[in-house]
């Protein structure tokens, strides 16, 4: 989907999407808000590694968010044990795994589970 519009009560609402290569979500844009083009328009932007994961994340608030992985992985920061593909960091909030590569903590809750796994 190259870009969507909703109208509410006449006023419409336009967002722009770019993709990459693979089809992943590179960013995407509020081009029309309420029937109005804003002077500077409103982005998410996402970037990725070779294998996929998600490195940074600019929300449309500001900032940027930074994921961190376990393993070995592309991004610019990431660690020597475990799969390369579990999110240890995001935004700074930790997340923890069992040596199934189950996820066990993060976000303030803990994760249990069964015999059956």
């Amino acid at each position: 989907m190259a870009a969507r519009t909703r109208a509410v009560h006449g006023a419409t609402t336009s967002k722009s999407f770019i993709y990459d290569a693979l089809n992943r979500l590179n960013s995407a844009g509020l081009v029309k808000i309420n029937g109005a083009v804003p002077s500077t328009i409103p982005m998410l932007r996402l970037s990725y590694d070779m294998l996929g994961n998600l490195c940074t994340k600019s929300p449309l608030s500001g900032g940027t968010v930074t994921y961190q992985y376990a393993g070995p992985a592309g991004c610019a920061q990431h660690g020597s044990l475990g799969s390369p593909h579990a999110a240890i960091f995001v935004g700074g909030i930790a997340y923890g795994y069992d040596t199934d590569g189950n996820q066990t903590s993060g976000n303030g809750r803990a994760i249990a589970y069964n015999a059956l796994n």
